[in-house]
C-alpha cells in the first residue's frame, strides 16, 4: 500500500510539472498576446488621430471651397448681369471668362461629390475603448503666423 501511495504521489508530481510547464507557456503567449495589443491600441489611437486630423483639414478645405464659390458667383452676378454697360469686356475676355457660366451649370451637382459618411454603429468594433491621450503621438503644430489666408 506505501508503494501504490509512492507511485500516485509521483503521478501527482508528473502532472503538476507538466500543468507548471503548461502555466508558463500559457503566461509566455498571454504576454505576447498583450504587447501585440498594446502595439495595435498605439496604432489605432494614431490612427484615429490621424482621421481627426483629416477630417478637420477637409472642413477647412470645404470652408474654402464655399468661400471661393461665393467668390465666383458674385463675379459672375457682376460680369453677367451687369445691364448699365459700366463694365466693358472684349470677345477674348468674355470667353476667357466663360468658365464662369459652365460652373454655373456644375455647382448644382457640386453636393454629388462629397462622399457619404460611414456608418459604424452596427459594427462590431464600436464598443473599442477610445482614449483621446496624446500623450504618445508627436503632432506637428504650424503657429499661426504661417497660416496663409487669403481674401
Amino acid at each position: 500500500e506505501f508503494i501504490q501511495v509512492v507511485k500516485d504521489f509521483e503521478d501527482f508530481r508528473k502532472k503538476y510539472q507538466r500543468t507548471n510547464q503548461e502555466l508558463e507557456k500559457f503566461k509566455d503567449l498571454l504576454l505576447k498576446a498583450e504587447t501585440g495589443r498594446s502595439a495595435l491600441d498605439v496604432k489605432l489611437k494614431h490612427a484615429r488621430n490621424q482621421v481627426d486630423v483629416e477630417i478637420k483639414r477637409r472642413q477647412r478645405a470645404e470652408a474654402e471651397c464655399a468661400k471661393l464659390e461665393q467668390q465666383i458667383q458674385l463675379i459672375r452676378d457682376i460680369l453677367m448681369c451687369d445691364t448699365s454697360g459700366s463694365i466693358q469686356l472684349s470677345e477674348e475676355q468674355k470667353s476667357a471668362l466663360a468658365f464662369l457660366n459652365r460652373g454655373q451649370a456644375s455647382s448644382g451637382h457640386a453636393g454629388n461629390n462629397r462622399l457619404s459618411t460611414i456608418d459604424e454603429s452596427g459594427s462590431i468594433l464600436s464598443d473599442i475603448s477610445f482614449d483621446k491621450t496624446d500623450e504618445s503621438l508627436d503632432l506637428c503644430v504650424t503657429s499661426p503666423k504661417e497660416e496663409i489666408n487669403i481674401v
